[in-house]
């Protein structure tokens, strides 16, 4: 009755785990009876708090399943849904949307050591 946090739930990806459990304008109240407060926030250790996204990141993808505490329309519904990586339509290749295999720090490029650059 009096808790007021949780998240907005903008919208649910047609083929993610959580499709036919989640619904747009759902708020996510808690995730694993960790309550999510107001700016997206769950607590993390005595006055410290972090992204409620923690909590899901935290486990084994395509192992685990989350318990998911869910306002629907003023009712509130228990949801489990599995952890699981992201599928893409399209598989990804090295070229336009692939993640670049350097990082660049304090204007130093880091590259994987391989054969030519030995």
């Amino acid at each position: 009755e009096s808790f007021t946090g949780g998240v907005r739930v903008p919208t649910v990806w047609p083929l993610g785990p959580a499709a036919g459990k989640l619904r747009v304008d759902d708020v996510l109240v808690s995730i694993d009876g960790v309550e999510i407060g107001q700016d997206a926030t769950v607590p993390l250790r005595d006055n410290e708090r972090i992204s409620f996204l923690h909590l899901v990141t935290r486990r084994r993808a395509g192992r685990d399943v989350a318990k998911l505490k869910v306002l629907r329309q003023g009712e509130e519904r228990e949801e489990e849904v599995r952890v699981m990586p992201d599928r893409w339509l399209v598989p990804r290749i090295d070229g336009f949307d692939a993640a670049p295999e350097y990082v660049i720090v304090g204007g130093l490029v880091f590259v994987p050591l391989s054969h030519p650059w030995m």
